[in-house]
């Protein structure tokens, strides 16, 4: 609290410094209570400017030693699920494309095009229309492969379509951006990041063929791997997300 009042016989300048709690965009306004003796109300000052923030992380060597602990957490909770897929059983969905198909009409037609209707309908800000597109187009995850082998569904349909999905969005990303997201875009020239997007698709796929290749080399000893430590380590990597 900042001891302001305005009409009082004297004023100075004050230097603020705040901690944000939050990253991104974030807007910063100013208001007075209504002065010592008062009701303590919150009164807004006339035409008060609002500063408009970027909140970002600065310690670079704290993330990267975060990243890759966050990347080993990721490849072993990989590997465990590459010793339950069997390639053949992969190969069939590939060969039969039923699944994957309803995933990519979803993936990169129904959301992309749901992420321009709400953004043009709820959204103000051209940042956050583009914002909520790229959002729509991108990719996604493999959370949902470790909800998938929690729950005993079909893994190798899963991760069959996480991994076409990952392929995929090199080109359907960046058409969706140029479709929908050049018209909120300005003079920026948007970039898409293929460079990470191949090197999640390779850390994607390379920790879940080590666990089907150790598999296929000793299966019992995979399988008992699998039965004692799979579960519960996906349900601590799920909280980690949950709750990080």
């Amino acid at each position: 609290m900042i001891p302001y009042y305005p009409g009082s016989a004297s004023q100075s300048n004050v230097s603020v410094h705040f901690t944000p709690s939050l990253l991104g965009l974030h807007d910063v306004g100013f208001f007075t209570t209504s002065g010592p003796g008062g009701d303590g109300r919150r009164l807004q000052f006339d035409n008060a400017p609002t500063l408009h923030t970027t909140i970002g992380r600065s310690d670079g060597q704290t993330l990267f030693y975060i990243n890759i602990c966050v990347a080993g957490m990721m490849g072993l909770a990989l590997f465990f699920m590459g010793i339950e897929i069997d390639l053949k059983i992969v190969a069939k969905v590939l060969q039969r494309p039923i699944g994957p198909a309803i995933g990519f009409i979803s993936q990169f037609v129904f959301m992309p095009l749901c992420a321009w209707g709400i953004g043009a309908l709820f959204l103000s800000e051209d940042y956050e229309k583009l914002g909520l597109i790229l959002l729509g187009s991108a990719p996604g995850g493999n959370l949902s492969n470790f909800w998938t082998s929690m729950f005993g569904g079909d893994v190798n349909l899963s991760v069959t379509m996480t991994m076409i999905s990952s392929v995929c969005s090199f080109g359907m990303t960046s058409f969706w951006v140029w479709m929908l997201g050049t018209q909120f875009a300005g003079d920026r020239d948007i970039k898409i990041p293929y460079p990470m997007i191949a090197l999640s698709l390779a850390a994607f796929i390379v920790p879940l063929l080590m666990g089907a290749y150790y598999k296929y080399r000793n299966r019992e000893h995979a399988n008992k791997i699998h039965a004692k430590y799979a579960k519960p380590y996906l349900m601590r990597k799920l909280g980690y997300h949950f709750n990080p």
